[in-house]
């Protein structure tokens, strides 16, 4: 996964997360806010949140990087949810502090604060 930034004079590379090629880390979303970036895989039931800052790459060698957080079906089950399965992960520009987890049974709202 490849993070690029955007300005009015064009385009920079950031930085980059890698994952292990099997199933479970397949990723199924990709969004940031809030200066985190969220990364919902599938096959894995998770959702991966890194704060941006630690994906940026100053090196021309990689660096591992671990998420400060991983929202799974342990965490969910403290929240009452019986099945946690996230599939797909929006965010709305009217709702900065929000995202909005995709599952397999409905919609979560999350607040990323």
């Amino acid at each position: 996964m490849y993070v690029y930034y955007f300005w009015p004079e064009g385009f920079g590379f950031f930085g980059r997360k890698d994952y292990a090629g099997d199933a479970a880390n397949r990723v199924t979303g990709v969004a940031i806010a809030q200066r985190k970036l969220f990364v919902v895989l599938e096959y894995g039931k998770r959702v991966d949140m890194f704060d941006i800052d630690d994906v940026q790459e100053t090196t021309d060698v990689p660096r591992v990087v671990r998420p400060r957080f991983s929202l799974n079906s342990n965490i969910m089950r403290f929240f009452g949810v019986t099945y946690f399965a996230p599939v797909d992960l929006k965010i709305s520009r009217f709702h900065k502090e929000v995202i909005f987890l995709k599952t397999k049974s409905g919609v979560m709202a999350i607040n990323v604060n």
